[in-house]
């Protein structure tokens, strides 16, 4: 079992705390507002895909992320190959966040943002050309 802390909240609990909220809030982007991970998505829009996987299976063997400062800089590395060998992946990402951002946006926390009329700041370590068409798909600027 889960230990609690003071900060615990159901999701009607904390969607009630957003709207009652006067302020600024800042908003994660992947797997909060965005229900499921931009880069991941970015990099499954590459075509053809059964190369574009290849390309990323290669790169989790050899893991040249080791020589710029680990697992934590994976998805610059992947992401970097993908634009660079489908550079095409980008006007793709840019058709399919219109779906994605009716599809997947946290319809519940978007109607708690948007109903109080708050100053929502979207904070993420995404990669631009991956996130800004997103949110701006999601409605957010």
């Amino acid at each position: 079992m889960f230990s609690t802390t003071p900060f615990d909240a159901s999701p009607a609990d904390a969607l009630n705390a957003v709207r009652s909220f006067s302020g600024q809030i800042l908003v994660d982007l992947d797997e909060t507002l965005y229900l499921q991970n931009s880069t991941e998505d970015f990099i499954d829009c590459a075509s053809p895909r059964i190369v574009a996987r290849l390309v990323t299976k290669v790169l989790d063997i050899i893991k040249p992320w080791r020589m710029t400062g680990g697992h934590a800089t994976r998805d610059v590395w992947r992401l970097a190959f993908i634009r660079i060998l489908f550079p095409w992946t980008g006007l793709i990402w840019h058709r399919r966040v219109r779906i994605y951002g009716q599809q997947l946006l946290n319809q519940g926390l978007h109607q708690s943002l948007t109903s109080a009329n708050q100053n929502v700041r979207i904070v993420t370590v995404g990669f631009v050309p991956v996130v800004k068409p997103l949110i701006a798909a999601l409605g957010y600027n």
